[in-house]
């Protein structure tokens, strides 16, 4: 089956998904949560690679602290306007649902259950 996801939404799901790999999960499960951990993570190391390079090329060094920022508000504009647009490629990706019903032991919130469920089935 196959999901296509928005780098944002890809994003939201980061941090849930770490957090439910260091649940106490059957094996089969946490092989097939930690081929999609490393997959969502390849492609969001690469948007931190282009949001770094957008900061580099709208920014200027600060030479107090030796740090890029961006203080102007019409390149600040235009980073979010770019990065923005980045934010909503889509990725997609091949996976087989895992049944929910493999998740019963989980301390997951619902908000973080709501944010992966397009990994899951009943």
């Amino acid at each position: 089956m196959s999901i296509v996801l928005t780098l944002t939404e890809l994003k939201s799901m980061e941090q849930p998904l770490t957090k439910l790999l260091e649940e106490k999960l059957p094996a089969k499960v946490g092989f097939k949560l930690s081929k999609v951990l490393k997959d969502f993570s390849k492609e969001l190391s690469e948007l931190e690679t282009q949001r770094e390079k957008l900061i580099r090329e709208y920014g200027e060094l600060s030479e107090e602290s030796n740090q890029i920022s961006i203080t102007s508000p019409e390149k600040l504009e235009s980073f979010h306007k770019e990065f923005g647009d980045l934010l909503k490629e889509e990725i997609t990706f091949d996976y087989n649902p895992i049944s929910i019903d493999l998740l019963d032991n989980t301390q997951l919130t619902v908000a973080e259950m709501a944010v992966l469920s397009v990994l899951f089935t009943d």
